[in-house]
């Protein structure tokens, strides 16, 4: 692997030494109370405006440390945050799409630690108060080190969306935890609601014909914003003054380029994020640290304040370390493109201004300073790159390949700084590879299909929306994405066993995810209980529920729970009351557990 000054320079920053910059965070409290404050999809560009959606967040960055070039390390939620909470980028901590095949491991079987473990381990109390089923622990695992985890319940079968709770609900529930207990506190509190469809309540929200536009988007940035004043209002009043750390885990494209919401492409319109620090002693600071800087920095930054050591495993080089260049690299990747739609992975290189995306078959070069709208890039096929992108898009290879989601050690350098290192949940492409996969900066056109389709099914035209996602499987056949919604069109028009085989093949070609495995066996069951079923019906899906574990998807209550009607189905009885034990062996929801012991009884098995 090569390895030029690139590297040699994401080295040498993380391994500079942890200088808390400016006297005034040396004050104060030994043991302050440190929160964690994060917006969900939300824009850095709707921060600072002079008619203003965000008058909170303005005044609390004014008064405390901004970090106006500040930059996520991929558009997505888990791997975002998981990013924040450990301080490593996603290829490191393994998480790096919203449908990771496992959790974060348990502590024993990696060698980092989380920020709230490490805040726990030090005598903090820690919570979480998350309010999107995305995060949800059984899903992410980033519950680990918070004594409390509030999470929202997951989404109802058949749902399109993520469940979530409202920003002012998540708020209280912080705030009556923080004043509940005794001695300093972490807490964390993730505000959801930016997040599509936009539907901000009165009088924030523009009403329910602007749920997917730009007007309903900045109803809910507003919206968002009295959410943390409200926050900030209940500190106050119950006379806690935390240190506080606010930002977002990625922007929203709006249509920018082609991409409506976020994930798909790595520009700034979901890359750059908000970021600032404030309350406590950071109140009166009026500092803003103008180079680029990382969410992967929060982690050492927040445990810094607090005076607690920083982790073996996780890097030292905080939002205030002194000394860091204004051009240090800064990484960021989206790996959501290629598993959901066979598209290339996108990794994305940034120093100062000047950045760098592979796509898979080329590199786009930008300029940020004279180009901030990222309009006119240098396009350069992977065979002919210059010099200086040849050295990006290597630095970038070598850092998403180097191991680390197993939590073991890794020899290659870039890890060794822990900077950028590791390759994750989600495999990481050779260069030549990925360079014969579609070009997502190409392919990003077909997604107004997609978003058709969703749109249409969402509104109950089932019919017309399975129209839009068979027109975009014909234009793009390699699309998993296509074949999953249009199983769930297939769903809706109540054909069971085509649906079945639909979820079959957006597995296959490589949404190899725990939901998309649960919806194709619930199809299958259907389609093997229904009057007339064939035996094959059954045999397909007890297949698919083989070839799922062979992939590495981990049985849930759910998916145990269909192959014991399959089994039940296909005549084993005895086969069926064992995976039905199976599921309640997982401790399933209440309503799970019901249709178990019902299912047991019907065989007979009411142990």
């Amino acid at each position: 692997m090569r390895r030029g000054p690139l590297v040699v320079a994401l080295i040498v920053a993380a391994a500079a030494a942890l200088a808390v910059a400016g006297g005034m965070l040396r004050r104060g409290a030994d043991r302050p109370h440190v929160v964690l404050v994060t917006f969900d999809t939300f824009r850095a560009d709707r921060t600072g405006r002079a008619a203003s959606l965000t008058p909170r967040f303005d005044a609390f960055a004014k008064s405390g440390i901004r970090f106006p070039r500040a930059w996520t390390v991929a558009p997505l939620t888990i791997p975002a945050h998981a990013s924040m909470l450990t301080g490593r980028i996603p290829p490191q901590h393994g998480l790096r799409t919203n449908h990771p095949p496992r959790p974060l491991p348990p502590r024993e079987s990696r060698d980092f630690a989380t920020v709230a473990e490490a805040f726990r381990a030090a005598g903090w109390r820690t919570a979480a108060f998350v309010s999107a089923s995305v995060l949800r622990k059984d899903r992410s695992g980033l519950d680990a080190g918070f004594d409390v985890w509030d999470e929202v319940p997951p989404a109802k079968p058949g749902s399109l969306h993520d469940e979530e709770r409202r920003g002012d609900a998540a708020v209280d529930a912080a705030l009556a935890w923080m004043r509940g207990g005794e001695g300093p506190a972490f807490l964390w509190v993730h505000l959801f609601d930016p997040h599509a469809p936009y539907d901000a309540p009165p009088p924030h929200g523009a009403g329910p014909s602007h749920r997917a536009d730009e007007r309903g988007y900045d109803g809910e940035v507003a919206w968002t914003d009295a959410c943390f004043g409200r926050l900030l209002d209940g500190f106050a009043a119950a006379g806690l003054d935390p240190i506080v750390c606010v930002t977002a885990d990625h922007g929203e494209g709006l249509r920018e380029h082609g991409e409506a919401t976020h994930g798909h492409l790595l520009h700034e319109a979901t890359l750059h994020v908000p970021l600032a620090l404030g309350g406590g002693r950071v109140r009166g600071a009026a500092a803003v640290v103008d180079r680029p800087v990382s969410v992967r920095e929060i982690a050492p930054t927040l445990l810094g304040m607090a005076r607690i050591p920083v982790p073996e495993g996780m890097p030292s080089v905080s939002l205030t370390t002194s000394g860091v260049a204004a051009d240090t690299p800064l990484y960021a990747e989206t790996l959501y493109g290629a598993d959901a739609f066979g598209w290339g992975q996108l990794f994305a290189l940034r120093r100062g201004d000047r950045k760098i995306v592979w796509t898979g078959p080329r590199a786009l070069a930008y300029d940020l300073a004279a180009d901030p709208r990222e309009e006119r890039p240098a396009v350069h096929p992977l065979d002919s790159l210059p010099p200086d992108v040849e050295e990006a898009v290597a630095a970038l290879e070598a850092a998403a390949r180097t191991d680390g989601a197993s939590g073991a050690s890794s020899s290659h350098p870039v890890a060794e700084g822990s900077y950028v290192s590791g390759s994750g949940s989600a495999e990481t492409l050779l260069r030549e590879r990925n360079a014969r996969r579609p070009d997502a900066y190409d392919r990003i056109g077909d997604l107004r299909l997609l978003e058709e389709g969703q749109a249409l099914l969402v509104a109950g035209a089932a019919a017309q929306a399975l129209d839009r996602f068979e027109k975009l499987a014909a234009a793009d056949p390699g699309n998993a994405q296509a074949c999953h919604w249009r199983a769930r069109a297939l769903e809706r028009l109540g054909r069971p066993s085509d649906a079945a085989a639909a979820y079959r093949s957006a597995f296959a070609l490589g949404w190899r995810t725990v939901a998309c495995v649960e919806k194709g066996l619930g199809a299958a069951v259907i389609a093997a209980r229904s009057e007339g079923a064939s035996p094959a019906e059954a045999a397909s899906g007890l297949a698919f529920a083989e070839a799922a574990r062979a992939e590495g998807v981990p049985a849930t209550a759910r998916s145990l729970f269909c192959e014991s009607h399959l089994l039940f189905a296909s005549g084993d009885r005895a086969a069926a009351a064992r995976s039905a034990r199976r599921a309640l062996d997982l401790q399933p929801d209440d309503v799970l557990r019901g249709h178990l012991r019902d299912l047991l009884r019907e065989l007979g098995d009411d142990r």
